[in-house]
């Protein structure tokens, strides 16, 4: 038995390295391995040179990394919320609050989606012609439809199109110009505001 030097050049001869690559490129779960692994160091690589290029980019910009700015204060409050929070939280709050917002609004969503679902497969089956019928109709209208472009529908109908008309009280002894709510005009035109510098208007 070899120890040593010659030990490992033995090991490491020339020719056994292609008999093993060789062995390993014949076979055809040596290639799959072989391909693998190539697309593996290939992706960390790329992850790499991503990672290195935008923190020199950032570095370069004078732009702070990390996660120290969810405990600023955010300044501005939320009207849905569901833990206390207002201008003085922070952002991590802000993070928390959304959080819990967004679970509301998905269990609700997907409550009501299921009881639709099953009330409008229901009537589809029915022997009812004209339940059936409209079932089919908005299955088949409301399912082929982009979800943006249902909200978007909705809103116009339901939101959009109701004029509210919201009236404040401005103070007299002050002389302040205070805004009063605004409603929505014509659709997509915006908001409007209106003032009352001079005593209360109803």
């Amino acid at each position: 038995m070899l120890y040593g030097p010659m030990a490992v050049s033995n090991l490491l001869h020339p020719s056994d390295s292609m008999k093993i690559i060789s062995s390993l490129w014949s076979s055809q779960n040596g290639r799959k391995l072989t391909v693998q692994i190539l697309m593996v160091a290939a992706f960390l690589g790329l992850v790499w040179w991503l990672v290195d290029n935008t923190i020199a980019n950032l570095a370069r910009q004078n732009v702070a990394t990390g996660f120290g700015f969810l405990d600023n204060n955010t300044g501005f409050d939320i009207n849905q919320k569901l833990i206390a929070y207002d201008e003085t939280s922070s952002y991590q709050r802000l993070l928390l609050v959304g959080l819990l917002n967004t679970a509301i609004v998905s269990v609700l969503g997907i409550f009501f989606a299921t009881v639709i679902g099953f009330m409008l497969g229901l009537a589809r089956l029915s022997d009812n012609w004209l339940v059936s019928k409209l079932a089919f109709l908005y299955i088949e209208i409301f399912r082929n439809l982009p979800l943006l472009i249902q909200i978007l529908f909705w809103y116009v109908l339901l939101i959009d199109s109701a004029q509210v008309n919201l009236v404040g009280r401005c103070p007299v002894a002050s002389g302040e110009v205070k805004a009063i709510p605004p409603h929505r005009s014509n659709g997509w035109r915006g908001l409007k505001w209106h003032s009352c510098p001079y005593g209360n208007r109803h």
